[in-house]
């Protein structure tokens, strides 16, 4: 009899994000058979779900209004995206001598990795409600998205290449190929899906009108390129703006 069929034995919420924060490449060994799905990828994806609409929330309550919703939805939306597209890749880099990744391990690595980047989020919400209550400009609340990101993405990223890796051991290559690659999809997944952080008073968008590089557009709010309305304030993308040479917004 599988104790997985058994409710008594069904993992909690609290015990998966234990295994998430602790020992995630344990968690996607313990359930990489299909057989064990339910008792898993449910909670997984109301950690996912949780853990980035609160980050994205706070992120979008730079403005405030509809924008901590838009927010709130759309960063869980990134992390999902980018595991998504990845997931044909990982199970390439991740193959070795004639054995390949099984689809469903790697999903569920995946899976895993994005729960631990929401998790880990959560810790930095509070700092974020902080400094943009006290209305930073405009550059600086978008260049903290950036670097909060980056900072939990990481350890999510390295994450799924040891949830990947045969008895969780790194192997440098496919390690930096993983986190190079997942990486890059999720930056540019967040391009995409932009803006987080909306200028007070501009006019309220669900979505860019057009799409970049998001490599370009963070280098131009690094040398203070961004977007202005006719008055020289900063602004967000909008059908108004899209004049401008350089349009966006976080």
């Amino acid at each position: 009899m599988n104790p997985l069929g058994d409710p008594m034995n069904q993992p909690s919420l609290l015990s998966i994000a234990v295994d998430v924060l602790t020992r995630p490449d344990r968690l996607v060994s313990r359930h990489e058979h299909p057989g064990s799905a339910g008792a898993v990828v449910g909670p997984l994806l109301v950690l996912l779900l949780l853990g980035a609409g609160l980050f994205g929330a706070v992120v979008g309550s730079y403005d405030g209004g509809w924008q901590l919703l838009y927010a709130g939805v759309k960063l869980p939306a990134v992390l999902l995206l980018a595991a998504v597209v990845s997931l044909p890749a990982l199970r390439v880099l991740h193959a070795q001598e004639g054995r390949s990744v099984s689809t469903w391990r790697a999903g569920l690595a995946a899976l895993v990795g994005c729960a631990r980047v929401a998790l880990l989020s959560t810790a930095l919400a509070p700092v974020f409600w902080l400094i943009y209550s006290l209305d930073p400009p405009y550059v600086v609340a978008i260049l903290m998205l950036a670097s909060g990101l980056s900072l939990v993405g990481l350890p999510g990223l390295v994450t799924v290449a040891k949830a990947l890796s045969p008895g969780g051991k790194l192997r440098f290559g496919p390690t930096l190929a993983t986190v190079g690659l997942l990486g890059l999809v999720m930056a540019q997944s967040g391009w995409m899906l932009r803006p987080f952080v909306v200028t007070p008073g501009a006019e309220l968008t669900v979505l860019c009108p057009r799409s970049g590089d998001v490599f370009t557009g963070l280098g131009n709010r690094l040398k203070g390129r961004v977007p202005t309305d006719a008055d020289g304030q900063p602004r967000d993308c909008s059908s108004r703006a899209a004049a401008a040479p350089e349009r966006g917004g976080w």
